[in-house]
């Protein structure tokens, strides 16, 4: 990294008519905290953290970003702009070998004018502009007094007539050789990939080298209001089932983030910023065919425009610069989004009316069903399989009961896994089934737990599978049939299998104890998963992981045995420490989060067993050298946050807290921050995205992230993380076939009968409605997830200390506020904001912290008024939607 060289004095007082401004700003000036140094050659603009400088040279501009690093600039960034003819080596996207150059337009190398203004939020600008052979180009670079980042818009008018274009970019040089660690929205096999918009939920790439980061955020709201049609654009590799197809002149010419570590044109990381276009490949993959005219598109205007933000720090926490750009991506469009009416249609309670009896009674799906959803045609009970989904039966002389898989490969099964658990299923039937009065469904919930505790245990480990046809357990869906070899994928799927899978075991032992805590107490829970716990304090190997899998022998498996998926038995643990008071307990779980500290944080080498061995397989020696990434799976992340809060809650350790924190915001680069033009299957905004190497949006482990974010929110009074996690909850209903979903533009174009709903969209990255794998991972997960949120800050949550508030139960808050003992609370009905909206009044509550015990009156938009009595947090319960 550089250092900047002072400006002279003499080169402060200059100016010149070179440096064009409307209002002209020439000299030294300062715009309410931004200083302006403007000459003949150069224009600096900086406020107390940043810098940015714009040099005139005989071949165009240099462009260099700096950051504050106590007294001194340090450069952290500077633009590319490669000379012709370029290296051999270079990366094919940014090669002048065999292209159309004419239509590769780099936005840098076309600009050779400057000038300095001010705008009328008191912002500093400078705009760069330019012509070439090409068209017209300017870009805008803009710098508030408080900002922590710069915001760039680029506009170019192509002169071509029709317009046609390859790809316009803009692209920047990092200045540290080896980063400690990238992150982007996917991963690279080849280099001719790029990371296409269609996995753009939270965008962003960001680089860090020790307190050094640079970041690009790509402006939204510019990516949503402007598009620009090319139909010959997003071509898809082979053919794919379950596909949507879409008017071509709707579809929009994309844009791309591309991150390249050897790009052959620096010894600089690049990255960069555009339009191009990319072909579709499976699950993750999109490549830029950069064979001469082979990606040149056909526009539907002359006029291109984008924008985005631009970070660079040199005073970041080692490993943790991310954090700063998953706040901001909340704070510029997931905020707003969170305060519109959708995708809830109505209270969560009318939809446990619908979905339960529509869950229990589906017979799908079979060989048949999955055909008839491949051809877009509708659910036929009449042809459809032998079983209802609620299954229930007599285990050891006891009411046994579970809700089987749907898909046809595991149709008799009723899972307890680390994927999708009955258990998790049961703490929503109990919830519901008494608010509801509904003895039913907690019936239904104790046969559950009954059926979980039935899985006979060896040396305290058990099974996660029980075979309904069969009438026995198997232990997992897993069995590698070779020899360790981590550069080598071997044969995985084994739906028999005898391992024991520890994340399942770990999951259903946390999931039984909250069931034990909150929902109804049950004494066989906590001796039969005290045994699993000394199981786990027996064979953690030394380095603090427990291994993935064990054989039936009790043998640890080779294969991911260095694994990222302690959380969820730090979760597990932490959660018995708290029953019991067994201090080994505790130390164990302890352990494990050292090992997550030093081994995965650092890099975010998020390694489950679904990052390696499930659709997205490869093998576990997979590194993107080319982005500098690992694979990254984002189940995890949600243990580890579960997992770091319950331990903080045992100890009270606040570094603890700070590493959940952390965590947290990474996984949040995977949710959806906003609603994208090209999305056409549902409203997609607060759902999340499985993994770097995966494509899908909305899936539904998005309901047990609403778990985690919310609880992490409320121990780390963070508004925006309890807002992500309701957003998240709600979008987990988003696939619910329903008429108010349809009305509403939430699910238009559903396959599954009424209540029923698949498990994501889009998942091989092409508008698409895939199948559902069970109940858990939706409709029956929505709603124990809600429960759960429910249970842990109520329908509408305040803490007057912290200043935070969020609804989550159909409804936002628009202002709260205490005067003495009267508490003023103004909520928006969001229900009744939709296009077809929910007209009648439904109760939620209101669960207050931050208030010293005493009586208040609380009045609900300056009118209902209601009688408090406070003696630590309360709940108290009104009314919306009265008229």
């Amino acid at each position: 990294m550089s250092t900047s060289k002072p400006l002279s004095r003499r080169d402060l007082l200059l100016t010149s008519a070179a440096v064009l401004s409307s209002p002209r700003v020439s000299g030294t000036q300062s715009i309410s905290g931004v200083r302006i140094h403007a000459t003949p050659k150069q224009i600096v603009i900086e406020n107390e953290m940043l810098r940015a400088s714009f040099t005139r040279s005989a071949d165009g501009i240099e462009q260099e970003y700096y950051a504050r690093n106590d007294a001194s600039w340090v450069r952290v960034v500077r633009a590319l702009r490669p000379a012709n003819s370029r290296p051999e080596d270079t990366a094919p996207l940014y090669s002048d070998r065999d292209v159309a150059t004419e239509h590769r337009l780099l936005v840098a190398n076309s600009l050779q004018q400057m000038r300095v203004d001010k705008d009328q939020d008191n912002r500093a600008s400078v705009t760069l502009s330019g012509d070439s052979r090409a068209g017209k180009f300017q870009q805008v670079i803009w710098l508030a007094p408080d900002a922590n980042c710069f915001h760039i818009q680029v506009s170019t008018r192509l002169n071509s007539d029709p317009p046609r274009l390859e790809y316009l970019l803009s692209a920047f040089l990092f200045e540290s050789e080896k980063p400690d660690y990238t992150h982007a929205p996917c991963m690279k096999r080849e280099p001719a990939d790029v990371m296409g918009d269609r996995v753009f939920h939270s965008p962003a790439t960001i680089l860090q080298s020790g307190h050094s980061v640079a970041a690009l955020a790509p402006d939204l709201h510019i990516l949503k209001t402007h598009n620009v049609y090319a139909p010959d654009a997003r071509p898809i590799d082979g053919q794919r089932q379950f596909r949507i197809l879409q008017p071509r002149e709707s579809v929009t010419m994309p844009v791309i983030l591309d991150v390249d570590l050897e790009s052959g044109l620096s010894r600089y990381p690049l990255f960069s910023y555009g339009f191009a276009d990319y072909l579709t490949q499976q699950h993750m993959y999109w490549r830029h065919d950069n064979s001469k005219g082979a990606s040149l598109r056909t526009l539907s205007t002359n006029e291109l425009r984008y924008g985005f933000d631009l970070f660079v720090s040199v005073q970041a926490k080692p490993h943790s610069g991310y954090q700063a750009v998953s706040r901001h991506l909340w704070a510029r469009y997931g905020s707003g989004y969170a305060r519109e009416p959708k995708p809830q249609a109505m209270p969560f309670s009318e939809y446990a009316t619908i979905c339960y009896p529509a869950a229990f009674e589906y017979r799908g799906d079979t060989a048949e069903d999955t055909k008839r959803y491949s051809e877009r045609k509708a659910y036929d009970a009449e042809h459809s399989g032998s079983l209802p989904t609620w299954l229930e039966f007599e285990i050891e002389g006891r009411p046994a009961g579970g809700v089987r898989a749907t898909p046809s490969q595991w149709y008799y099964d009723i899972q307890f896994m680390g994927w999708w658990n009955n258990v998790h299923l049961a703490q929503g039937m109990t919830y519901w089934g008494v608010r509801g009065r509904d003895r039913s469904l907690v019936d239904k919930a104790r046969r559950i737990v009954t059926l979980a505790l039935s899985a006979p245990q060896n040396h305290g480990i058990f099974p996660a599978v029980y075979n309904y046809k069969d009438q026995r357990w198997h232990g997992c869906y897993w069995k590698m049939d070779a020899a360790y070899d981590p550069a080598v994928l071997p044969k995985y799927w084994d739906f028999a299998s005898d391992y024991y899978q520890t994340c399942s075991a770990s999951k259903t032992a946390a999931l039984l104890l909250r069931y034990h805590k909150y929902y109804e107490p049950n004494a066989r829970i906590i001796p039969y998963v005290t045994g699993y716990a000394d199981f786990i304090s027996a064979r953690l190997d030394q380095n603090g992981c427990l291994p993935a899998w064990f054989t039936k022998d009790l043998s640890p498996v080779p294969y991911l045995r260095f694994n990222a998926e302690g959380g969820v038995h730090i979760w597990f643990l932490a959660e018995l420490f708290a029953t019991t008071s067994e201090t080994k307990y505790l130390d164990t779980a302890r352990r494990q989060a050292d090992f997550l500290v030093a081994n995965i944080l650092p890099q975010q080498r998020w390694y489950d067993f679904e990052t390696f061995y499930s659709c997205a397989s490869k093998p576990e020696a997979t590194y993107d050298r080319r982005t500098g990434q690992w694979p990254r799976c984002t189940l995890s992340m949600i243990w580890a946050v579960d997992g770091l809060s319950s331990l903080y809650e045992c100890t009270g350790d606040t570094e603890l807290l700070s590493v959940a924190e952390q965590v947290a915001d990474y996984l949040s680069l995977y949710q959806s921050v906003w609603q994208p033009p090209f999305i056409i299957t549902a409203y997609a905004f607060g759902g999340f995205i499985s993994q770097n190497s995966d494509a899908e949006w909305l899936d539904m482990r998005q309901c047990l992230c609403g778990e985690a974010l919310v609880r992490i929110g409320k121990l780390t009074g963070r508004q925006d993380l309890l807002e992500r996690g309701v957003a998240a909850l709600r979008s987990a209903f988003s696939l619910i076939n329903h008429p108010r979903h349809i009305a509403n533009g939430i699910f238009p174009m559903p396959s599954y009968p009424l209540g029923i709903t698949a498990e994501n969209i889009d998942h091989e990255g092409l508008p698409q409605l895939p199948l559902r794998s069970g109940s858990d991972w939706g409709e029956g997960g929505a709603l124990a997830s809600a429960a759960e949120v429910l249970r842990q800050i109520g329908g509408i949550y305040l803490d007057l200390e912290k200043n935070i508030a969020v609804g989550v139960d159909g409804v936002s808050v628009k202002s709260f506020r205490r005067v003495e003992q009267h508490l003023d609370l103004e909520v928006n009905n969001l229900l009744a904001s939709l296009s077809l909206p929910y007209e009648k009044s439904f109760p939620v509550e209101v669960e207050m912290a931050g208030l010293a015990a005493g009586a208040y009156q609380l009045s609900i938009n300056k009118g209902q008024l209601i009688d408090v009595i406070v003696k630590g947090p309360t709940r108290t319960s009104i009314v919306v939607g009265r008229q």
